[in-house]
């Protein structure tokens, strides 16, 4: 009933104000704003916290027509993003400065930057403090003096370095809201307007004036006769027959014919066919690069691995090249709770072992599945090989590696990395390792 209430109240006090008579729409100075609002919150992925819905209103003071400030008051209510999460309240407080841009206009955008604290209270946990630090901006559509339309963006960098959840102390979060300004105060007089509109016409007078001069000057002054028009006027000119294109120096005589390479590639301009070559390219008589047929970055003649896939990063062969990371640890790919899914930046790194393997006739991939300790062991050892038969299927149906030159194996939960009391190193836990042996 409560809600119903103050709904109503704010409704008859929208229609009153947008009806009010007035006879301009801006930002002015000297007034005080309120400005209630409710949108989206984005949640970093570090948070672990789900995306929510945020509501809160801005009490604000204008300046002049540019500059104010605003008390930033919001909640929201979210939870953890796991199964059976806990829920948690989120109260945000921030003092925010904003410039405003073509303030005498009906839509004015604007730009913000601000500080303040937001307060988590997680069910059943003891409430935490984080510094809130904010940029971004916005636009405010002016219905009439009094009321405006306002979309509000932030970058909201969250700093905690106390939470033993996180990894990093610093998190980026987004808020996207939108609602209405209200004006409380006295409007700019008419006599402002005016005088503003009159200095503004005064100055494109005085431009146009100006224009106006410069024209004449033009129109008033003699050409400079250039006969052979190499570039010398015909006073300076000690060669003036000089035949068109030829290239003269600063008397107007020819200069000797010099060796241009623009691009350089070995090939000069007059006889260069591509002449914006890249730099460092490898080119043939015409300037033109040789031919790579599979866009690796080494030429056909020197590419040994001719069929390698374009974005592959290849050795000075043409030859697909593992990094060290690679080498050493091979790919891991970690997983959520009971998923057996892997990423797209996971399968880039699955063609590229896979390019690997298909380009020599020695080696193999290994893939190991493992999980976490949550559950029974016969569900997680099988678990382990739903994921890893799941890599080796992708590796074979959609990166064309032979069917006997990949091995899954599923490892249960009997080889952990990390710390299985821990939800972190449960994460690490749950993963698919693909290595490469030669």
């Amino acid at each position: 009933m409560h809600n119903r209430y103050f709904m109503t109240v704010v409704c008859l006090l929208v229609v009153f104000l947008c009806s009010a008579s007035s006879a301009f729409s801006a930002n002015r100075a000297g007034v005080v704003t309120l400005s209630p609002h409710a949108g989206f919150y984005l949640f970093d992925s570090e948070q672990k916290l789900k995306d929510a819905a945020v509501y809160g209103v801005a009490l604000g003071y204008n300046f002049d027509q540019n500059w104010s400030a605003e008390a930033v008051f919001s909640g929201i209510m979210t939870e953890e993003d796991r199964t059976g999460g806990e829920d948690v309240d989120i109260k945000q407080g921030r003092m925010d400065l904003l410039y405003h841009f073509l303030a005498d206009h009906d839509f004015v955008p604007f730009l913000a930057l601000g500080a303040g604290v937001a307060e988590l209270s997680p069910d059943g946990l003891d409430s935490d403090t984080d510094l809130l630090l904010a940029y971004g901006g916005g636009f405010k559509f002016f219905l009439n003096d009094r009321v405006a339309l306002r979309f509000d963006a932030r970058h909201l960098l969250d700093i905690n370095d106390e939470d033993i959840q996180r990894k990093d102390d610093l998190v980026h979060n987004l808020s996207f809201v939108g609602g209405l300004t209200f004006n409380f105060g006295t409007a700019s007089s008419a006599g402002d307007i005016y005088s503003s509109q009159e200095e503004e016409t005064a100055a494109r007078a005085a431009e146009k004036e100006v224009e106006q001069v410069i024209e004449k000057a033009a129109v008033a002054a003699k050409p400079v006769l250039d006969t052979d028009r190499d570039g010398v006027v015909d006073s300076r000119d000690r060669c003036a027959d000089t035949p068109a294109g030829t290239l003269v120096d600063a008397t107007g005589c020819p200069e000797p014919v010099k060796f241009v390479d623009s691009d350089a590639d070995g090939v000069s301009d007059a006889l260069d066919a591509c002449k914006n070559t890249a730099a460092g390219v490898e080119v043939d008589m015409r300037g033109c690069p040789l031919p790579d047929g599979d866009m690796d970055g080494v030429i056909d003649r020197d590419d040994k691995c001719p069929g390698t896939g374009e974005g592959l990063p290849v050795d000075d062969y043409g030859c697909p090249k593992l990094s060290e990371k690679l080498k050493i640890a091979g790919l891991v790919i970690e997983y959520a709770t009971g998923q057996s899914v892997f990423s797209d930046e996971a399968a880039r790194e699955l063609k590229l072992l896979a390019a690997k393997v298909k380009s020599t006739q020695q080696g193999m991939l290994v893939v190991e599945g493992h999980t976490d300790s949550v559950g029974g062991v016969f569900y997680n050892v099988e678990l382990s090989k739903e994921r890893a038969e799941t890599v080796r299927k992708a590796l074979i149906d959609d990166f064309g590696v032979p069917a006997d030159r990949v091995v899954a194996k599923g490892l249960g939960p009997y080889q952990p990395i990390a710390d299985n009391s821990t939800q972190e190193g449960r994460q690490q836990n749950r993963r698919v390792v693909v290595r490469y042996q030669p």
